[in-house]
């Protein structure tokens, strides 16, 4: 095992010399044939992401996550690296498990948790050999772009992975992805301008992982926002689990979004409501889809205004005003993103008063083998 990992960290290090490779090129011409390429690796990405919906091919996560993120970056990555860098992760977290075992925890799901367990220790601390070698550091939040805004492969999980610096979509996404490796389970789970991870053990029942504090909070740290009604949660509008098959559907929304940080202006309106659509008829009241519509059929219904296209204004208006009236059912409240950072800087502050004492995170350590 000391071999093989010695073997994974001298790779981790190759892989990461070549991050420059995730440059973003913001000096490409948008021509007809760049926009015509762009157009079909996005069409690529969300054939193959609905295959998987619709049952012509296996759902996997990593594989849709993967899609989104090579269609952005023009069909340049190679999915085996992909996977390789993943597989670096969850080999260091079983020789984590394997040499460190969780005190006072005997429940029947106890190597499950351990396992669990050991995943968050690698997210949230320094990993050592016996010797002393670094086999891993911890994962940081990016707090300088923490909603993608300067740079949209900011919410990847290729860069994550590069420059260990993530944020509430790529954090989460890289810890369900392990689990999925691993051989455990966990579920996405969202929130205004935000994703986080839910798990469930014999001892406490279901509780909340947070990848960007690093931390085991209690529900109250969200509903603390102020944004999340009680109507909410019953509708299943936040704080629920999404089901494999739903987090899968919501890699269509990032693929709608990478898509328009992409192309800007030379967007197909026709494009981004194929995936929202296709992203509502698996969840119906996925919030990102449910906006985006609402924006775009407000775009064409004042786009046929101007054109004095009557029918197609009212088809556009009537679209707008179904989904107004879906938001209002789900009590839906928009969150700004001056809001969203005032929140959670103050969970920083605060976040000890928000955690769930009940789990148990104390290992019998010995350093990795």
């Amino acid at each position: 095992m000391k071999k093989t990992i010695y073997i994974f960290f001298l790779f981790t290090v190759i892989i990461l010399c070549k991050g420059g490779a995730l440059a973003q090129n913001n000096n490409v011409a948008l021509d007809s044939n760049y926009i015509n390429r762009v157009q079909f690796n996005f069409e690529k990405a969300y054939n193959e992401i609905t295959d998987m919906l619709n049952g012509k091919q296996s759902l996997s996560f990593k594989r849709a996550v993967f899609l989104v993120e090579n269609a952005y970056f023009g069909d340049s990555l190679n999915y085996q690296l992909f996977c390789s860098k993943i597989d670096i992760y969850k080999t260091i977290v079983l020789a984590y498990n394997n040499s460190n075992k969780l005190l006072n925890y005997s429940y029947k799901d106890s190597t499950t948790e351990n396992i669990n367990a050991s995943l968050f220790k690698v997210f949230s601390d320094t990993i050592r050999t016996q010797d002393g070698l670094i086999l891993s550091t911890p994962f940081q939040y990016n707090f300088d772009d923490a909603l993608g805004y300067k740079k949209h492969l900011n919410l990847f999980v290729n860069n994550l992975l590069y420059n260990k610096k993530g944020n509430c979509r790529s954090l989460p996404y890289l810890y369900k992805i392990l689990t999925e490796e691993l051989g455990t389970k966990s579920y996405l789970a969202l929130a205004p301008m935000h994703i986080y991870i839910k798990q469930r053990n014999k001892k406490v029942g279901w509780y909340n992982v947070e990848l960007t504090s690093a931390q085991y909070p209690n529900d109250f740290y969200l509903v603390s926002t102020g944004y999340i009604s009680q109507q909410n949660i019953i509708s299943g509008l936040y704080m629920d689990t999404l089901s494999l098959r739903e987090s899968v559907s919501i890699c269509l929304m990032d693929l709608c979004k990478a898509y328009t940080s992409k192309l800007g202006a030379n967007t197909s309106i026709n494009f981004q409501l194929q995936c929202a659509n296709k992203a509502l008829s698996i969840k119906s009241n996925y919030i990102d889809a449910l906006l985006i519509k609402q924006r775009l059929h407000k775009s064409l219904w004042i786009k046929y205004q101007k054109e004095n296209n009557i029918d197609l204004l009212n088809q556009n208006k009537i679209a707008y005003n179904e989904i107004n009236k879906k938001l209002i059912q789900l009590d839906y409240r928009d969150v700004s993103e001056e809001t969203f950072q005032k929140w959670y800087v103050s969970y920083q502050k605060n976040k000890s008063s928000f955690n769930n004492n009940k789990i148990n995170t104390t290992f019998k350590t010995t350093n990795v083998k």
